[in-house]
């Protein structure tokens, strides 16, 4: 549970972003807009577009750097989903490396561990400062949580040609862990890579990829109830915190 611990409390501040916070529809292309637009502006073009977004499905690769030479990896696929009746739900299953499924339903949150036999569920408050899960939800604006500023020069150069737009957020609040966010954000305001940095100099990078904008409808209470359940296999120890 420590590796889990150690990459929620950096997501914390907090805000996302989001991942989940990330994504694109043809009737959000606001190419133009973003290429002139100024740090505060592209935060608050990214706020608007995810405001009207119901779900979002990607994969990700994870990277945390806590030391030189240390660096511990993990990959999976995410979901994030609003349904029809304002409950914000995610889901990130972990395949390596091991398997890992963390759920919010909205009621409550639980994190199965394969290699512990392990299932642990806790009130779903415990993640409200979790920034990918509190932008998504409307738990959060950003503009209220950080200020919106340039990319700090050792980014600059890996905006790839001008492909990507980059905006740094750091929290208006004094963080006892979080001192800035990258995002690399495209002209439809998906996010592709958010970059967390804490006052420790640990970093943790999120590359997201196959990102799908609303492919579950928030009428479709039968498909979300199966997504954001999870029942574990034959002998695992339960633990409740509630």
């Amino acid at each position: 549970m420590s590796e889990l611990s150690s990459f929620f409390s950096l997501l914390r501040p907090s805000a996302v972003l989001l991942l989940s916070l990330w994504f694109s529809t043809a009737s959000f292309c606001f190419g133009t807009e973003i290429a002139a637009s100024s740090p505060r502006d592209l935060a608050t073009g990214l706020q608007r577009f995810y405001d009207q977004v119901t779900s979002i499905s990607f994969s990700f690769e994870q990277r945390a750097r806590s030391a030189p030479g240390r660096e511990r990896r993990g990959s999976g696929k995410g979901f994030f989903f609003r349904s029809g009746d304002g409950r914000s739900m995610m889901r990130w299953d972990y395949d390596d490396p091991d398997r890992q499924v963390i759920i919010n339903n909205g009621k409550s949150v639980l994190i199965y561990t394969a290699k512990d036999r392990q299932m642990v569920t806790i009130p779903r408050e415990e993640l409200q400062d979790d920034i990918l899960f509190s932008f998504f939800s409307g738990g959060r604006q950003l503009l209220d949580e950080f200020s919106a500023l340039p990319p700090a020069t050792r980014y600059r150069e890996r905006a790839v040609n001008g492909r990507w737009r980059l905006l740094q957020l750091r929290p208006r609040t004094e963080n006892s862990r979080l001192a800035a966010i990258h995002l690399w954000i495209d002209g439809d305001f998906l996010i592709h890579r958010v970059v967390f940095e804490d006052h420790f100099n640990s970093v943790t990078e999120l590359d997201l990829k196959d990102i799908r904008i609303n492919s579950l409808a928030a009428e479709d209470p039968g498909k979300a109830s199966e997504l954001f359940s999870f029942t574990p296999p034959p002998g695992t120890e339960i633990i409740s915190n509630q």
